[in-house]
């Protein structure tokens, strides 16, 4: 055996040298030897070699006879370098403050050491810390190696530390982590306390896989994050602090209420944390008194902590639509953590608010325990339990799991008829905390096994004041599989061990249900590893299997191994998972979310709204869907809902697949009602003039076909107008002027004639230029439109932008519709236009045939040599009684022939006939000299 020299030396200087055992000497002894050094804060430190002379490594193998290892940090998790030859010429940089220094020699003779000197004059790289109100850190970049602590040295997070010494929180939010499991290391962002109470961890919480918009709350004011990352890793962070005036480290407080008088200036909005600490040997109990959140889950929520932080179990997640329960719920021991969010609230929204009554009790009679306390009993004082008695017991599995629960050593209870005295009586949990009973137990017969649906169940021991015996012990695991209800709010089913590898020979069956028949289940899966040594194409070995049910039954889905989970999908009512392990290799398993995908919303400002993604494998009929928005729209707005993607199917008066859209909630009020392909043609439909509006789309359940629907619902001001004119106003001077504009606007403009009329719109300047780089040709920018008709569904008689004139436009009928939209970046966009009314040279565009009446229909200036004026725009509506066919006869035509060139007709005239529910395609006809004779399907022409 060898025997080695141990020597090493802290140094704490800004800087010095540092040389070998026995250095200049050809007879050297075996050695191992580290120094730390420490740096003043705030810079780094630098190593240049003054003399290095150690052995080379042998190129045949891993073999060492000297080596000198550089650490960054005090610690061996960050190697920066090992130098094992005499290259000196590179020096050696920590990140921050710190660096170890190791060296090991297996070498007696021949080599003479090494001699180095190190600096601290440069920066560190670790730059910023958590003092301060607020502020901003962002972690290094191409480092070989990085170790950086990030400190708050503040003694307080209270802006009146006299009056208000425990209040504060920092609220830490990570805009972007990379952090997990690399090749060869595992790296964390680890966030820490300076100093702890006695017994507690100094670790409050860590980030070990990529996130973005990660959220840690922390009431205590010596906290700090450290990042390790390796040689062989990759870790960094983008994160913002804020110290909230709310929450804050207590001790055996009475009650925790939502803090009043805070101005939610914060883009994010409002954050706080609590930390309380009862005396030892009780545990804390909680009583919602008031709970009323006002914005939806994902905005605003609270959670409590079953312990002192983050990282302890989760005792709830409680929202809007998730509140808590109607009983009192209890820690295990005598520490609490609860958290508050809330986003920045609308000046039309209310403020939530919510109470939590605390108190105390003797530990050991009830609380809520988890996997790690897997066995409880009744307290005992001198081997009997006491008289009196009521505790209760939540018992909490891990996600994807339920309980069994047994009776284990001796059990002894009064014995009496339908156990109505002293009792032990288990439950399981149903939707909306609902405790559905599993049996009353009393007397000494040892009670049968107990299984949970899903991951509660509830013990309760109660005992009445006449006599006492030996009591009961009860042991429960956490087991694989289970029933497990969707909510709106998201929960996680993960595998047996997760994220350590699952166990052999398993069989695990998860159910997830919806809370009625016509509701859908999203899934989505986040990580997905199973056995993956053998490749087969039928997964033989460890796998996972879905079902969907449809029609009454169980439909095979398919069956997922390897690393190819299933895509994101979504099924109606009910869903099932089985996995199956064998007896081989094992694996890291899987994690997925599940939620009550509710497809609508209500919605209050401009937001982009679209369908769920269906995903089902091929050949699968997708779920009928139904969603409904409703929109909110203030006094002085109006809504324009712009289709950016409508592919549904198509059927004759829009029977089947639907969108539509209502001015109000009432059916009556309909605006539109569109089916088929519409993506790029669905027009831009406006609700103005109403308080509410809403989007209605409708998906039946017949063929793998998706449905799916996406649409900008845009909040302006409401520039909407519907203009008559008549003899005494016979025209409308439109005047727009967008220079220092803020706002998009999306501005509809009805023309309304009298009969006899048609309308007649003259640019006189026209410049509506594109704020971005888009081409005049798509107008998709800033344009004008204009339709001929009333509404938005008539037909196109063009869209304009750019510098160019604009030739005069004039529609058929008595109507016309302008649309002119703007985004909010207008450059000075302008544009001046009258619009008159003009008589018809048609004659009327009316005709009633009741009675059998016969009219004759002209082209302008028939007769003779006459010929009609160039761009003649003509539009007739014949109308008959009901039961009676319209019958059209030409007795002259002459109209300009078909050009072959454009494949078109220069003039023409159409025919349409009306349908049910629409009007029947045009019949086009452009000849000479030809008489023709129509007659209608229905009474209208």
């Amino acid at each position: 055996a060898l025997h080695y020299s141990r020597c090493g030396q802290s140094f704490v200087a800004d800087l010095g040298e540092i040389s070998s055992p026995s250095y200049g000497e050809v007879l050297q002894a075996h050695a191992f030897c580290e120094w730390r050094i420490i740096v003043p804060a705030g810079r780094r430190i630098k190593v240049v070699f003054v003399d290095l002379d150690i052995q080379e490594q042998s190129v045949s193998d891993d073999l060492w006879l000297q080596r000198l290892s550089f650490f960054d940090g005090g610690n061996y998790e960050a190697l920066i370098k090992q130098v094992t030859s005499n290259d000196k010429s590179i020096p050696i940089y920590s990140s921050d403050n710190r660096m170890l220094i190791q060296y090991a020699s297996r070498v007696p003779i021949g080599k003479l050491g090494f001699r180095l000197r190190y600096s601290s004059d440069e920066p560190s790289i670790c730059d910023g810390n958590l003092d301060g109100w607020q502020g901003s850190i962002t972690t290094p970049s191409n480092e070989t190696t990085i170790v950086c602590t990030y400190k708050r040295t503040e003694p307080t997070l209270s802006h009146n530390p006299r009056t208000q010494p425990n209040v504060g929180t920092l609220a830490m939010m990570f805009r972007e982590v990379h952090a997990g499991i690399e090749p060869f290391e595992s790296t964390c962002v680890q966030i820490m306390r300076a100093a702890i109470y006695r017994g507690e961890s100094r670790m409050f919480n860590e980030m070990c896989q990529n996130a973005t918009n990660e959220i840690v709350l922390s009431p205590f004011h010596n906290i700090m994050i450290r990042i390790e990352q390796p040689y062989t890793g990759m870790i960094w962070f983008k994160m913002d602090y804020r110290v909230h005036q709310c929450g804050g480290v207590y001790g055996a407080i009475t009650n925790i209420s939502r803090p009043l008088g805070f101005d939610l200036v914060d883009s994010d909005g409002l954050h706080c944390a609590w930390y309380v600490s009862y005396p030892d040997q009780t545990l804390i109990t909680i009583a919602f008194e008031q709970f009323h959140m006002q914005l939806p889950c994902t905005q605003e929520y609270l959670l409590v902590y079953n312990g002192p932080g983050p990282k302890s179990p989760l005792l709830g997640r409680f929202c809007k639509g998730l509140p808590p329960p109607a009983e009192t719920i209890a820690t295990q021991k005598h520490l609490l953590f609860v958290e508050y969010h809330t986003a920045q609230a609308n000046e039309s929204e209310k403020i939530g608010d919510f109470e939590l009554r605390l108190g105390s009790k003797n530990l050991g009679c009830g609380g809520t325990l988890h996997p790690r306390t897997s066995t409880f009993g009744a307290p005992l004082k001198d081997g009997k339990y006491l008289p009196m008695q009521e505790c209760v017991w939540l018992l909490q599995a891990n996600a994807g799991s339920h309980i069994g629960a047994r009776f284990i050593n001796r059990f002894n209870l009064e014995k009496s008829p339908n156990c109505t005295k002293d009792y032990v009586e288990l439950f399981d949990q149903r939707r909306n905390w609902e405790w559905v009973s599993l049996g009353r137990v009393c007397g000494k017969d040892v009670p049968p096994y107990f299984n949970s649906s899903g991951t509660m169940m509830k013990v309760v021991f109660r005992t009445d004041d006449t006599r006492e015996a030996d009591g009961f012990t009860i042991k429960w695991e956490s087991l694989c599989g289970g029933v497990f209800y969707a909510e709106q709010e998201t929960n996680v089913i993960v595998s047996p061990n997760y994220p350590e590898k699952y166990n052999n020979l398993q069989v695990c069956n998860y159910t997830i249900l919806a809370p009625s028949w016509h509701a859908d289940i999203a899934f989505t899966f986040l990580d997905f590893e199973l056995e993956d040594s053998l490749e087969t194409s039928h997964c033989a070995y460890d796998n996972l299997t879905f079902y969907q049910y449809l029609r009454f039954d169980w439909d095979y889905v398919g069956t997922y191994c390897h690393k190819n989970p299933p895509a994101e999908f979504r099924v109606k009512d009910r869903a099932a998972f089985v996995f199956r392990t064998d007896r081989f290799l094992q694996a890291r398993g899987f994690r997925f979310e599940y939620r009550l995908d509710t497809c609508g919303a209500n919605i209050t400002s401009s937001m982009r709204i679209q369908t769920p993604e269906h995903l089902l494998p091929n050949d699968f009929n997708r779920p009928a869907l139904s969603c409904r928005w409703y929109i909110d729209i203030p006094q002085g707005q109006k809504v324009t809902v712009r289709f950016e993607m409508l592919e549904i199917e198509h059927t004759e008066s829009c029977s089947y697949d639907t969108v539509e859209v209502f001015r109000g909630l009432e059916a009556n009020h309909r605006l539109a009602l569109l089916c088929g392909n519409l993506t790029g043609h669905a027009p831009a439909i406006s609700i103005s003039g109403t308080r509410h509006g809403m989007i209605s789309f409708e998906a039946k359940s017949r063929n793998p076909t998706l449905g799916k629907m996406s649409a900008l619902v845009l909040y302006t001001p409401d520039c909407d107008k519907r203009i008559t004119l008549d003899d005494r106003s016979p025209s409308y001077r439109l005047n727009v002027i967008g220079s220092g504009n803020k706002h998009v606007q999306d501005c509809q403009y009805v023309f309304q004639a009298p009969s006899g009329y048609t309308l007649q719109l003259a640019f006189d300047q026209f410049h509506v230029g594109s704020a971005r780089n888009a081409t005049l040709s798509n107008c998709t920018d800033d344009f004008v439109e204009l339709r001929d008709g009333g509404s938005i569904f008539s037909v196109l008689m063009g869209r304009f932008c750019g510098n160019h004139p604009v030739s005069p436009q004039t529609t058929f009928g008595a109507t016309m519709h302008l649309r002119y939209v703007t985004d909010s970046a207008l450059r000075g966009t302008l544009f001046d236009a009258s619009v008159h009314m003009v008589p018809s040279l048609c004659g009327p565009m009316r005709y009633n045939l009741t009675g059998g009446t016969i009219m004759t229909l002209n082209t302008p200036n028939f007769g003779g040599n006459n010929s009609y004026p160039p761009s003649t725009k003509c539009l007739w509506l014949l109308e008959a009684s009901e039961g009676n066919h319209v019958e059209i006869q030409f007795r002259t035509m002459d109209l300009q022939q078909f050009d072959e060139n454009s494949r078109q007709c220069k003039d023409y005239i159409g025919i349409r006939d009306v349908a049910v529910g629409g009007w029947r395609k045009a019949v086009i006809k452009c000849v000479a000299n030809t008489i023709l004779s129509f007659v209608t399907f229905n009474d209208i022409f």
